[in-house]
């Protein structure tokens, strides 16, 4: 049975809530900022082995830790987009994922544009920014 966490205890005051959301949310980015060198240091070395393979003609290789191996999938290169589209219209329209280009919509809308099919939905987030010195 997993272990329920505590609550999260809050300030008092919004304030200082907002405060130690800015000071948490900086300590969060400065570790993502190490977590990004970290990553660009195992896609090289990933490529690395990815070189050694394709020189060696290799599938795979092992170390004393861990095994590597190369593993293939098919994927698309769409090459003609209207010949793509009608195709998948005609014939198999699930080969096409429904999902709207927004910042093309947003222009539409600024235009004072109506879009049939579609309503613009305003979404709230929280802005945060440093007070200045």
């Amino acid at each position: 049975m997993a272990k329920k966490q505590a609550e999260p205890v809050f300030p008092k005051s919004l304030g200082a809530a907002i405060d130690l959301l800015y000071t948490m949310r900086a300590q969060r980015l400065e570790e993502a900022k190490k977590l990004e060198v970290m990553q660009a240091q195992e896609t090289a070395l990933k490529a690395h082995i990815m070189a050694n393979f394709a020189s060696g003609d290799l599938d795979g290789a092992k170390g004393k830790v861990a095994v590597a191996s190369i593993k293939r999938n098919t994927q698309a290169e769409v090459e003609d987009w209207e010949a793509y589209l009608k195709w998948a219209a005609r014939k198999d329209p699930t080969c096409v994922q429904k999902r709207v280009g927004i910042t093309a919509l947003r222009t539409h809308w600024d235009n004072n544009e109506v879009v049939p099919g579609v309503k613009p939905v305003i979404v709230e987030e929280l802005s945060l920014t440093k007070v200045g010195s």
